[in-house]
């Protein structure tokens, strides 16, 4: 019964057009994350098409830029649910943008698939439309926690966060996650999203055997600034300083220095996954 529903419906869409839409940050700070995420949606988008379409139907891509911004995502929320021929979204970017967003989604009906915010409030508030494919921030700060507790027997750590949604929450889980493993927080500062002179914090930092940052984009600075002052103990972070182009690249020869960086990537190691190969140099 059910492969004859199936079939069914795969004449109804035969020949017709269907579209979803995809929302991320292609202007603004974060532009290269969004428009890395937008080409991996339309990698998908182009093989369905190639393989026939989506049980018969072409598939359509409606990409919005929402700039990394609250107003600005709800605003594409709302379009997006406005276009009676677009079926679903993927997005956003930001944990901020997508919290606010999953809202109009959720009151218009309509699925939405983000693929990296990892902010554990988004699939704690019982919406039945949302689905997430990257580690919540708690996971992950328990995953980086317990690495450093067992395998560098790590006792202190000093949090240094930006004020953005993500940096919050990323430290919060962290600091609780380290504490519960028995470690000691010596202290904590926050820093707008944006610095990128840290000598003064960095000067202000008590002795701890590592650093843990919460955010994306300061990361690089931050450790820079920590190398230059001498302090050459374990820098750790989150998801949000996984890439080459915000991290790696402009850390340079400091991600090496005295006991380099642990970041924990938001995805496995290519060949690790079956497909992954191709799909990179796809890509």
């Amino acid at each position: 019964m059910v492969n004859g529903d199936n079939n069914r419906n795969s004449q109804k869409l035969k020949g017709k057009t269907i579209a979803i839409g995809a929302a991320a940050p292609l202007s603004g700070r974060a532009r290269g994350l969004g428009c890395e995420m937008l080409q991996a949606i339309q990698i998908a988008v182009d093989e369905w098409n190639e393989a026939g379409g989506l049980s018969g139907a072409f598939v359509e891509l409606h990409a919005e830029d929402d700039a990394g911004k609250v107003e600005k995502g709800e605003v594409v929320a709302r379009t997006l649910c406005g276009r009676a021929n677009v079926l679903g979204a993927v997005g956003h970017y930001n944990s901020d943008v997508t919290l606010a967003a999953s809202l109009i989604y959720e009151a218009n009906r309509m699925t939405m698939i983000t693929p990296i915010v990892s902010n554990p409030g988004l699939t704690e508030r019982g919406l039945t439309n949302i689905f997430r494919f990257t580690n919540r921030d708690d996971q992950t700060g328990l995953a980086i926690a317990r690495f450093l507790r067992s395998e560098h027997s790590k006792t202190s750590a000093f949090i240094a966060a930006t004020t953005t949604t993500y940096g919050r929450s990323m430290a919060a889980e962290y600091k609780a996650a380290f504490r519960s493993l028995g470690g000691t927080i010596v202290g904590e500062i926050w820093f707008e999203e944006g610095t990128d002179d840290f000598t003064s914090i960095v000067n202000q930092m008590p002795e701890s055997d590592h650093v843990f940052y919460g955010g994306t984009f300061e990361g690089a600075p931050l450790l820079r600034s920590l190398r230059q002052a001498g302090n050459n103990k374990l820098f750790a972070t989150g998801d949000g300083c996984w890439d080459m182009a915000n991290f790696l690249e402009p850390a340079g020869s400091a991600a090496t220095v005295g006991e380099g960086v642990i970041v924990l990537s938001a995805t496995p190691e290519l060949g690790l996954v079956d497909g992954s190969m191709t799909f990179a140099e796809r890509y």
